[in-house]
């Protein structure tokens, strides 16, 4: 298993079917070490001219399942697995809600989900705004593929620095080193343009931090789009700028009020902790 998950990932029973999204040259788990099966947007060839600039390319796992349409769609013939796992691929996906209401169609009942997302405030996404429900929820109902904005928004407001023990610093950050490259605008706009026009390219779609990501996932429940339960969450550790989370399938949260209502409570209960007392810590629910 891959060091950095080693600890969020730890109860995965490897002798069950475990699906893991977008593991490109380093999968959490290897075929060696476990019954893993690998999926992406992109077939073998496409990763390869995808990623053709970047050394790492060359140690790309081969995909087993490729999905183009959607996870029911495409592996509706597939056996139902017991997990799925991803590290830092749910911030590349265009329409996060719909995501959620396809992946679990691919599971065994009361299947859990594995996450790893990146805290915005730590990484290239400093400067970026935490996506609303409001704004995945407009991408999911008009159907759009992506949201044009999110794109202009990755385009203009990443920067060059991702080193996480920078952005832990106790003193104030140095903006102004931060902030030093310029963009032309003009890019800027006509990367944003071809988007509205239906061009769809790999950027951040989303940014959260723990806590934007547990509301997130509270309005899902009160709009009936969010068919899972927690299990358990991490907070992003000190100096580091990872959050995880696993889920348990439960198609019942989108009908059953008293399930859903008792969901809201135990999210709005964490949203209460002091962050800085559970940084690092995983908070479980049996």
């Amino acid at each position: 298993m891959r060091r950095d998950a080693s600890r969020f990932m730890k109860g995965i029973d490897t002798r069950k079917r475990i699906l893991e999204i977008g593991p490109f040259y380093s999968p959490i788990f290897t075929k060696a070490e476990a019954d893993v099966y690998y999926a992406d947007i992109c077939n073998d060839s496409e990763i390869l001219q995808k990623f053709k600039n970047e050394p790492c390319v060359k140690k790309a796992v081969s995909i087993d399942y490729v999905i183009k349409e959607s996870y029911t769609a495409d592996l509706k013939n597939v056996p139902p697995f017991d997990y799925v796992i991803s590290c830092h691929v749910l911030e590349h996906i265009p329409r996060i809600i719909d995501f959620f209401l396809d992946i679990q169609n691919v599971m065994s009942p009361g299947g859990l989900f594995y996450a790893m997302l990146p805290d915005h405030r730590y990484c290239f996404d400093h400067f970026r705004q935490p996506t609303s429900f409001a704004e995945a929820w407009h991408v999911h109902v008009s159907k759009i593929p992506c949201a044009p904005w999110s794109v202009l928004e990755h385009v203009m407001d990443t920067i060059s620095c991702n080193d996480s023990t920078v952005f832990w610093k106790d003193d104030s950050l140095a903006v102004t080193n931060l902030l030093s490259s310029v963009k032309e605008w003009e890019r800027l706009v006509e990367t944003y343009e071809k988007t509205v026009d239906g061009a769809v390219t790999d950027v951040h779609f989303s940014v959260f931090t723990p806590k934007t990501f547990l509301y997130f996932t509270y309005n899902m429940i009160r709009a009936g789009v969010f068919p899972w339960q927690y299990k358990s969450f991490c907070f992003t550790p000190y100096r580091d700028f990872t959050f995880s989370f696993s889920l348990a399938a439960c198609p019942a949260m989108v009908s059953d009020l008293e399930i859903a209502r008792h969901e809201m409570t135990k999210i709005a209960a964490l949203m209460d902790e002091d962050e800085k007392l559970l940084n690092g810590k995983t908070i479980q629910w049996f």
